[in-house]
């Protein structure tokens, strides 16, 4: 969702690691549906309601929902009280065409998964559109992962070139049978050939729907 891409934003931003439980809907045919999704009723036990994107620092305690808050929040207490700037959407021919591929490439949908037993390790940026392939292919399978953000000039670059080269800009580990690959299209084969089990929904934006919200 736009929302969570700010965040993630701003994690890109201040170079942080996160854990990331993913919540896709598991419907477009309304709105706060927990149904089968792997996390969702998780966090409305935890903050009271399906808003997203939701978080929980566990170096301080605070927990919260509304992207602007956490947003300021993260550049408070870890970007030295900086403000925060607006960042872009995506231009609006890139929107209509991952729009119309909603299902599989726009992290909005859920896809029936299996679990991984170790949450995977993903090193990418936010503002990197190859990244974003994968962060939408994790985000529809509902796996958990290790997000190492490492955009350009970060400390982290070091490790991910030892890695998966010097000039990868991004990559995937999954410590559950071995795979490391710093090729986008190739990840995502990955994740949906070893954890998808079931169909990709077939719902459009044409079935968008606010009711329930």
């Amino acid at each position: 969702c736009p929302f969570c891409q700010r965040v993630r934003a701003v994690v890109s931003e201040l170079d942080l690691d996160a854990r990331v439980y993913p919540t896709p809907r598991v419907t477009i045919k309304a709105y706060a549906k927990a149904g089968d999704s792997r996390y969702r009723s998780e966090a409305r036990e935890k903050s009271g309601q399906l808003m997203f994107p939701y978080l929980e620092d566990p170096n301080t305690g605070v927990r919260m929902s509304d992207s602007g808050a956490i947003i300021n929040y993260l550049l408070e207490t870890y970007g030295g009280g900086a403000r925060a700037r607006s960042f872009s959407p995506l231009p609006i021919s890139k929107l209509m065409l991952r729009s119309l591929r909603l299902s599989l490439y726009f992290g909005v949908l859920r896809v029936p998964s299996h679990r991984p037993a170790e949450p995977l390790v993903f090193f990418g940026a936010q503002g990197n559109a190859d990244a974003i392939r994968v962060f939408d292919a994790l985000t529809c399978l509902e796996l958990p992962y290790l997000w190492r953000a490492c955009a350009r000039g970060s400390r982290k670059e070091a490790e991910l070139a030892e890695l998966a080269g010097a000039a990868a800009a991004l990559c995937l580990k999954d410590p559950n049978t071995g795979f490391v690959s710093s090729a986008p299209s190739a990840i995502v084969r990955y994740l949906y050939k070893t954890y998808q089990t079931g169909n990709i929904p077939g719902e459009t934006l044409l079935d968008y729907s606010t009711e329930g919200a």
